[in-house]
C-alpha cells in the first residue's frame, strides 16, 4: 500500500512539474509573438490594457507574456459578489481594478503615480468601467509626502529604490474607508502598507487582500502588517509570501472553494 501511494504522489508532482513548463512554455512563445506584433494594448483575462508610454519595455515583456497579476486575479474573480464595495489602493496599470468593476457595483481606486492617470483613464474607457479614481498617496496622516517616481510603475514607492522624487497630495486612510465604506480592500502600494498599521478597519471590510513587500520594508515590517490585520478580527485564507499576495478574511468568512 506505501509503494502504491508514493508511486501515486510521484505521479502527481511529475504531472505537476510538467503542467509548469508547459504554461511558462506557452508564455515565452506568446510574449515573443506579442513582441513582434508590438501592439497598442493587449487583452488579459478579458480586460483590455492599453501599453501607453508610462508602460516601459520590461513591463511590455511581463505584459505580452500573460503573466501579470495573476495571483490577485485569481483570488478576486472568486472572492468578490456583485454586492461588494471594492476600496483599491495602488491602481497600477488598472487590471485589477477593471475585474472588480466587472464584478461589482462599486469600485474607487487610489493612484498616487500622477503620470499613470491617464493611462489609468484609458485603460477604463476601452473596458466600458466607471470606477471612482482618487489620485493621491494613503497615510495615516493623509499628509503630502514624497513619492520616487520609477521608470516601472510597480517600482515607485514612498522608499527611496532610485526614481525620480515627487511630491503628492496626501489622502487620510480613516477618511477613506469612512467615505467609501469599502467590503474589499485591495491594497498594493509598495511598502506604504506598513505606515497604515496603526489606523482601524471598520467593520463592514469583510476581506483584505494585500501585496507583502518585504524586499523593501523587510521582514519586520512584513511581520507588522500581518499582526495589523491579524488583531483585528482577519484570518490568513490564501497566502503566497511575505513577497507576494496574502488574503485575509473575517473570521466569519471563509474563501469559497476554486
Amino acid at each position: 500500500m506505501f509503494t502504491a501511494l508514493s508511486n501515486t504522489v510521484g505521479s502527481s508532482a511529475l504531472l505537476s512539474r510538467v503542467a509548469r513548463a508547459g504554461m511558462r512554455l506557452r508564455r515565452r512563445v506568446r510574449a515573443r509573438l506579442r513582441a513582434l506584433a508590438r501592439p497598442s494594448a493587449i487583452e488579459h483575462h478579458g480586460v483590455w490594457l492599453p501599453l501607453s508610454g508610462a508602460v516601459s519595455a520590461e513591463m511590455r515583456t511581463v505584459l505580452y507574456s500573460g503573466a501579470y497579476e495573476e495571483r490577485e486575479y485569481e483570488v478576486l474573480r472568486q472572492l468578490l459578489v456583485p454586492t461588494d464595495r471594492v476600496l483599491e489602493l495602488g491602481s497600477g496599470l488598472g487590471f485589477i481594478t477593471v475585474v472588480c468593476a466587472q464584478r461589482c457595483s462599486s469600485v474607487s481606486t487610489v493612484e498616487a503615480n500622477p503620470r499613470m492617470l491617464d493611462t489609468l483613464r484609458e485603460t477604463f474607457r476601452r473596458n466600458g468601467v466607471a470606477p471612482r479614481l482618487v489620485s493621491g498617496m494613503v497615510s495615516s496622516s493623509g499628509e503630502a509626502q514624497t513619492l520616487f517616481v520609477a521608470r516601472n510603475f510597480w517600482s515607485s514607492s514612498a522608499y527611496d529604490r532610485g526614481g525620480t522624487a515627487t511630491r503628492v497630495g496626501g489622502l487620510a486612510f480613516a477618511r477613506l474607508l469612512e467615505e467609501h465604506q469599502p467590503t474589499v480592500l485591495v491594497i498594493d502600494i509598495e511598502g506604504a502598507e506598513v505606515g497604515l498599521t496603526n489606523e482601524l478597519i471598520t467593520r463592514g471590510v469583510r476581506a483584505v487582500v494585500i501585496e507583502l513587500h518585504a524586499s523593501v520594508t523587510g521582514t519586520e515590517g512584513a511581520r507588522k502588517v500581518r499582526e495589523w490585520l491579524s488583531g483585528q478580527g482577519f484570518e490568513v485564507t490564501r497566502d503566497w509570501g511575505d513577497r507576494s499576495v496574502v488574503v485575509y478574511e473575517r473570521r466569519s468568512v471563509s474563501l469559497r472553494a476554486p
